[in-house]
């Protein structure tokens, strides 16, 4: 409340739009925002920004298995103290990936200057590389390596976290983006909800005879859903070269 009240005295919006590249016709600048309605109806045509929420739908399927089911996999399978489970199971992820979070925006913002989609790049990079690490987390017996690959599975994730809206941002015009980001996060996490139920239900009825051997597999498993995100964010990269050709638009050098 402190901040907000901060915030409210010291914090002066820019004029919409003043930000983005002067040369750039996709972007409008000024106007009147848009209802939410308006907005709903505009991002289904926009192919980018719906590739964009499927990977952040993807990736908070993943995020909130981990915020949920972390500390009781550390304690059943790995036999921490519950207090020691909820630090390490929050510390080594959420850390490392505020740690990587500035290289992910210093690294986007290098890219998004020489190519269309190059946010979106390093957001696909990120996942891309962190389904490998989702994937130790689920298999290893070790604890020693399972704190090493939750600490470079964080660190993908910065990657990826440090452009959500900033990628979004960038194929949708200024009057649009505070709604656009709305409904965003309402059906990336309303949809990322569903993957802590599903790893519930996995490990009960999972084939594997112990409920622990089943969470296993089912962590295991979500690196497909972090491939899954990868690919659609590919697919966005490839659709904004391809929007951005077709218009003759191009990125400052």
């Amino acid at each position: 409340m402190f901040l907000a009240l901060l915030l409210f005295r010291y914090l002066r919006e820019p004029v919409r739009g003043s930000a983005d590249a002067k040369e750039s016709g996709k972007i409008q600048t000024g106007g009147e925002a848009l209802t939410w309605r308006a907005v709903a109806l505009l991002l289904p045509r926009n192919r980018v920004a719906l590739l964009l929420l499927g990977g952040f739908l993807a990736a908070n399927f993943v995020a909130t298995i981990f915020l949920t089911w972390t500390p009781t996999f550390l304690v059943e399978k790995f036999h921490f103290q519950l207090t020691s489970a909820g630090l390490s199971g929050s510390l080594f992820i959420h850390l490392a990936s505020a740690v990587s979070v500035p290289f992910g925006g210093w690294l986007a913002d290098r890219w998004a200057r020489h190519r269309p989609g190059g946010r979106m790049l390093v957001q696909a990079l990120g996942l891309g590389l962190g389904s490998v690490f989702v994937l130790l987390v689920g298999i290893t017996r070790d604890v020693t390596v399972l704190l090493i690959v939750m600490s470079l599975f964080g660190l993908c994730k910065g990657l990826y976290d440090s452009n959500i809206f900033a990628a979004l941002f960038d194929v949708v015009e200024p009057r649009a983006r505070g709604t656009a980001a709305g409904i965003m996060n309402t059906v990336g996490w309303g949809g990322g909800a569903l993957g802590p139920l599903a790893v519930g239900w996995l490990s009960k009825h999972g084939r594997h005879v112990t409920e622990m051997e089943n969470m296993s597999e089912a962590i295991a498993c979500c690196s497909i859903i972090y491939i899954v995100g990868a690919v659609l964010l590919l697919a966005a990269v490839v659709c904004a070269r391809t929007d951005s050709g077709s218009t003759g638009s191009h990125t400052k050098p």
